[in-house]
Formats: C-alpha cells, structure tokens, sequence
C-alpha cells in the first residue's frame, strides 16, 4: 500500500531511492532505527528536493535535509520542542514539520511539529496513513493544516483504532500523574487527550482541572471533537468560571465544544452573560427567508 502511494504522480520528482548501505548510513546518523514503513519509504524514493515545485503540503526529506532537520530542531528545542523519539521526515518549509516516532510506545506513529502550537502528541495511526491524508490534501489544493488526522478521535473512529490508542491513553494518563516534571506532565497530558476515548471515560474532564493553560485548552479542543452529551455540565461549568475570571480564550473554546451538542438555554445563557465585546464564539446561520 505505501510503495501504491508512493508512486503517485505527486512523487513524480522524488529522488531515486536509498539501497539498503545508504539506509543504514542514514539511520546511523540519525541515530536512530526507523520503523519498517519508513525503511520501505526511503527504499522506494530518497525524497524531495525544495528545488522541486510540489503540490504535497508537505515534501519528504532527502536524507541530507532530514539530517539538517535533526540539527535545527536540536539545537532550537527550546523553542520548538520536538520529541525525543521522533524524527522529522516532512516539511512544509516554513518550519513546520511532520515526525516518525522511532522508539516507545508510539513508534511508527506520526506527530506534527507546529511552530505555533509545540505540540508533540501523535496525530496519524501509521505512515501510511499520513501519506493517504497528504495525497488527498494535494489533489484539493489544501494545506497540511486542513488536513483530516486520526488522533485525537471521534465517534466515527474505526475500532481497530480505538483498540489500539485507548490502551496508549491510560499508558500516558498514568505517566502523567507520576510526572515530577512540568515539562513531562504537560507532554503526557497532550499525548493521553488525543489518543483518549470518545466515547466513555474521564480522562477529558480531569485535565479540564489541570493547572496549565496548555493541558485546558487542549482539553477543550478535544471535548468539541468527542461530542459527548455527558460533558456538558462540565464545559458549562468551565465557561461560566471562565466569565467569572474575565478569561475570553477559555470562555469562547468551551461554548465551541458546547456548540455541537446543541444551543441549550444555559449556551444561551453563557452567550448573553459574556462583556458586550467579547466576539460570539460560534457564527451564528441566518434565518431562511
């Protein structure tokens, strides 16, 4: 299926691909083993140059570049803060970058590294899986930001995929919870959301209480993906506390994830309590004539 991908007309102009010696210089100087799909990627095709006009929203790597990546990122980790266990093998060229686990429990799983988020929580199930999703996005004309991700997921998520993520999302609530480290706590906290259950469990509603900005709006953001009616109290309740605390970021993402389980009264209620120049959070349709 990769390999079916990969010689799609939008890797028309990808560099030939690596034999097995070049493979193995390159994961040495990435010092690290990559997960079969990548093998089989790079065996396949040795990436794009950025002196190649592509429709993808994000190039693969030559190894050069990738290994340029691994600098940069490197040495700017307090600002972009990659993980540790991935290695960027995509960009979009304006520092933006798509990553492979290569060892842990995510391995073979994909994050995206957005400079404006510094988020490094798993976003695609498989290699496989981020390239199907970049090739759709090529053929709409859509950037990688518009791009459909598999984590964190909704109620329409295939089985094998919740099989797979729940068991992961108690792994990290549990790292999470032993956490000394603010660092490895808010890591933890963004890794469990997006793999946690849409369906049932708490592990949205505890991290609407954690004390970091980050971890809260994160937790929001997944609410309005979960959908889930048993939640409502609770992203009221973070709301109505939002107003109270004159905190408009918080107040407009919790009335988003209230939003699609329908405009009740105590939405409505929130909407009118709100300063009169707080934005509406939600666009409002026009009546039929």
């Amino acid at each position: 299926m990769l390999q079916m991908l990969l010689t799609s007309p939008h890797f028309a102009a990808a560099e030939p691909g690596l034999d097995e010696a070049a493979l193995l210089a390159f994961e040495a100087a990435l010092a690290a083993n990559l997960p079969d799909e990548a093998r089989t990627m790079y065996r396949v095709m040795g990436g794009i140059s950025d002196r190649v006009c592509t429709a993808l929203p994000m190039r693969l790597l030559p190894p050069a570049d990738a290994l340029d990546t691994l600098h940069i990122l490197t040495d700017g980790a307090e600002t972009y803060r990659p993980h540790p266990a991935v290695r960027y093998l995509f960009t979009d060229d304006n520092s933006n970058w798509a990553g492979v686990f290569v060892e842990g429990p995510l391995r073979g799983k994909l994050t995206l590294l957005d400079h404006d988020l510094c988020s490094s929580a798993p976003r695609f199930a498989s290699l496989t899986s981020f390239i199907a999703k970049l090739l759709a996005a090529a053929d709409r004309g859509e950037p990688w930001e518009q791009m459909p991700t598999d984590f964190p997921m909704s109620s329409t998520s295939e089985g094998a995929l919740l099989d797979e993520a729940i068991p992961l999302a108690a792994y990290f609530l549990e790292r999470y919870h032993a956490a000394t480290e603010a660092i490895e706590r808010t890591m933890a906290a963004d890794i469990a959301l997006h793999l946690s259950d849409p369906r049932h469990g708490d592990t949205v509603e505890q991290l609407l209480a954690d004390p970091s900005p980050f971890t809260r709006q994160t937790a929001l953001q997944v609410a309005a993906i979960h959908r889930r009616a048993a939640l409502a109290p609770v992203l009221e309740a973070v709301a109505y506390r939002a107003l109270q605390q004159n905190q408009y970021g918080t107040w407009s993402n919790a009335l988003k994830a209230l939003a699609p389980l329908g405009i009740s009264p105590a939405f409505e209620a929130l909407v009118a309590a709100a300063p009169p120049n707080w934005p509406p959070p939600i666009r409002r349709q026009a009546p039929r004539q």
